[in-house]
């Protein structure tokens, strides 16, 4: 991990390969003082498992809303602007060829950093 930015930023992670990944990365954040927030499909954010993802910084996110996964984030910013998301490359726990553009337009959409 980079630079912690106090004006927020979209932080690229390695490839999201299994459920275990988000604690690992919590972890790691932790160690360096760093409060990051990740994405999640809606689905995820139910209770019981959704108190504690919510609790660690998880976003939950409607793949079937009207504004899309990056209008979603943009309003995410708006209201924590100091807000890190650290969004995989990949954009899916399967192997992938290529990286997904949704970190890209994520951060030129929210006009934050990537990092």
């Amino acid at each position: 991990m980079g630079q912690v930015h106090s004006s927020g930023a979209v932080i690229v992670c390695a490839p999201h390969t299994s459920n275990v990944d988000y604690l690992l990365m919590l972890l790691v954040a932790a160690t360096r003082g760093m409060k990051l927030s990740f994405l999640g499909k809606a689905s995820l954010f139910k209770p019981p498992l959704g108190i504690l993802m919510r609790a660690t910084g998880g976003i939950p996110v409607d793949r079937s809303a009207a504004n899309g996964l990056v209008g979603q984030m943009v309003e995410a910013f708006e209201r924590d602007p100091n807000m890190n998301l650290a969004v995989p490359a990949e954009g899916t726990r399967s192997r992938a060829e290529a990286w997904k553009s949704g970190f890209y337009r994520i951060a030129e959409s929210a006009q934050v950093p990537i990092t």
